[in-house]
């Protein structure tokens, strides 16, 4: 249940009630959703009430400006601001096809424009004291540090996204041949995988995934503590940990490991088109500045 207004005190509150209801009929929001609609209509329409306005009808055609200066002045971060915006321009749609007002004050109002960070790049030196962490943690890492040092391992040694990281299971290692496969059904990759990873992962699979299991049919790769498959979020986390723990200061994200990987082959002149197939990627565009020559990774 979203924290609006369960009843019409008035009319502002009315039309924010019947915004909602309006919306929960859609029913693809989420009630997390449903409540940033009604907290960032909320205090658009405590704004108006600050303005002296008590009817939607009564705002001049400059209020959303007006509303979005007071925004920024009061140190709003833009993407807050932005989706603030978002949320009052489907307000108007709303009341527009309602025919509760005849003109949107939100129309041809420009977002602030954020500032994209440009992704982090992790050395190969920064890169062996994350994946070290796990060891360094002594033996208090237990079976969870086991599980840990193989699976950065893994992602930086075959380049595999996050998704398809959680994805995996036991049968997608072929431990005989030293072969990963992953991706989506019909756009399957076979990677090689060296014999020191393919050690990391014996003792994983030996050592650790048993003793961590619930469920004896579960078919997961990587596990967690309840025995479950590893979430995105959980892989994340682990990530930071042992960023935090190495003194890595860099923003850290699980794809620095697959980037890392792109550009230290590239790095030692490995052919552009071998890489891209490896990550399943059709574009190394973004990876030029970290190259030499600048032109490789085109």
């Amino acid at each position: 249940m979203t924290n609006c207004p369960e009843n019409g005190g008035d009319t502002m509150k009315e039309l924010l009630l019947d915004f909602i209801v309006y919306l929960r009929g859609k029913k693809t929001l989420s009630e997390n959703t449903l409540e940033s609609y009604c907290r960032d209509v909320q205090q658009y329409i405590d704004f108006l009430g600050a303005q002296g306005i008590i009817n939607v009808k009564q705002a001049p055609y400059d209020i959303f400006t007006t509303y979005i200066k007071e925004q920024q002045s009061a140190g709003r971060a833009p993407t807050t601001i932005n989706r603030s915006m978002a949320s009052v321009r489907v307000f108007y749609r709303y009341l527009m096809m309602e025919a509760i007002v005849s003109v949107n004050p939100t129309i041809g109002i420009e977002s602030p424009k954020i500032d994209r960070k440009r992704p982090g790049y992790l050395t190969q030196e920064e890169v062996r004291t994350l994946l070290d962490q796990p060891v360094k943690s002594g033996p208090k890492s237990g079976l969870k540090g086991v599980r840990d040092k193989g699976m950065m391992e893994l992602v930086y040694a075959s380049g595999i996204r996050v998704h398809e990281l959680i994805a995996l299971n036991v049968a997608d290692l072929d431990m005989k041949n030293c072969i990963l496969r992953c991706g989506e059904p019909g756009s399957d990759r076979f990677i090689p995988l060296d014999p020191q990873r393919m050690k990391l992962m014996a003792s994983y699979l030996e050592e650790a995934r048993p003793y961590m299991m619930r469920d004896r049919n579960e078919r997961a790769l990587f596990i967690n503590t309840n025995g479950g498959r590893l979430s995105r979020q959980g892989f994340w986390k682990i990530i930071k940990q042992y960023a935090q723990q190495a003194g890595i200061e860099k923003e850290i994200t699980p794809h620095m490991l697959r980037q890392a990987l792109a550009v230290h082959l590239l790095q030692t002149g490995r052919n552009p088109d071998e890489v891209k197939a490896l990550l399943g990627r059709a574009d190394l565009t973004s990876l030029i500045e970290f190259i030499p020559g600048g032109k490789a990774a085109k």
